[in-house]
């Protein structure tokens, strides 16, 4: 009797221990796109080639290559591109779970990430959250960029509200960040500065994203070149529209229709006309010369009277 009992309890431990395994194996969501090469690492095992469609559980970390970009589609309808050289972590997913339980914590170790949030956090921000090395993001209905900056002297993280709530926390203060507005956190001392356009880190992680066909809400400071103050383009002017020159147009000539013929008319006979007649030229006959003129006579002596 007691080998019985205790063989019974024995498949109720194994009982059980299956259902936590089947319960922590909970799908989270799947990868629905992938550009380049990215990997999965699962449970504490070596990394494998992470393809799409592939099922996402709590705790998976996804990586990514250089040039290459994921799109994650999470069971709670929000969506999630990773950017290039970056490494994510499913941290906490709960879903549909009891009232006011339910979280999402993604911790982005490095790289960089655009999330556009689903039902966790319509309701309250904090349970939508992303983490890095040097504070959080909080976020309710949103569109949002998050890039982890390594560059000498500017370490810490740098993030873009499209849209949306978002709250910028670091170990010293937290912050709201307003539609279209950027933030930058420092590792330094946790200060965080507002900044009217994006980082260009930033702005690669938006720019990847929209690639892979992670579009969101887009404020148009996502696309402005960094600089420390707004300055208002100018307006553009519409371009002159040309003058239309006019041309002569070419017809093809139309096919004449016959014509009914007609009865010849007769027309009065008119005499011709004598030509002009043609004044002669004058002739090149030599011209005749004059008679030499004779010598006058000899005086004639009067006869001698008779005496």
């Amino acid at each position: 009797m007691r080998n019985r009992a205790r063989r019974i309890g024995l498949a109720v431990s194994a009982l059980l221990c299956w259902s936590a395994a089947v319960f922590a194996a909970t799908v989270a969501g799947e990868v629905s796109e992938i550009l380049g090469v990215a990997y999965l690492q699962r449970d504490g095992q070596p990394k494998i080639l992470l393809g799409e469609a592939t099922e996402l559980r709590e705790g998976d970390v996804l990586l990514t290559g250089p040039s290459s970009t994921v799109v994650l589609k999470l069971a709670d309808g929000s969506e999630h591109a990773l950017s290039s050289n970056s490494t994510l972590r499913i941290k906490t997913f709960r879903h549909n779970s009891a009232p006011s339980s339910d979280a999402l914590v993604l911790e982005l170790i490095e790289g960089g990430m655009k999330s556009v949030t689903g039902s966790i956090g319509s309701a309250e921000a904090t349970e939508f959250t992303i983490s890095t090395p040097h504070g959080s993001i909080n976020a309710s209905n949103a569109t949002l960029t998050v890039a982890i900056e390594t560059r000498e002297g500017r370490e810490g993280f740098s993030v873009l509200n499209s849209s949306g709530v978002v709250v910028v926390v670091s170990p010293t203060s937290a912050i709201a960040v307003g539609e279209g507005l950027s933030a930058r956190v420092s590792a330094r001392d946790g200060a965080i500065v507002t900044l009217p356009t994006p980082p260009r880190s930033v702005q690669a992680v938006d720019s990847q994203a929209s690639a892979a066909g992670l579009i969101g809400a887009r404020s148009t400071g996502s696309l402005a070149p960094e600089r420390i103050e707004a300055t208002p383009g100018p307006t553009p002017v519409p371009p002159l529209q040309p003058t239309p020159v006019p041309t002569d147009v070419v017809t093809q000539p139309a096919t004449p229709s016959p014509a009914p013929t007609a009865a010849p008319t007769t027309s009065p006979t008119t005499p011709p006309t004598p030509p002009p007649s043609a004044t002669p030229a004058p002739s090149n006959s030599p011209t005749p010369k004059a008679s030499p003129t004779p010598p006058p006579p000899p005086p004639t002596e009067p006869p001698a009277s008779p005496l």
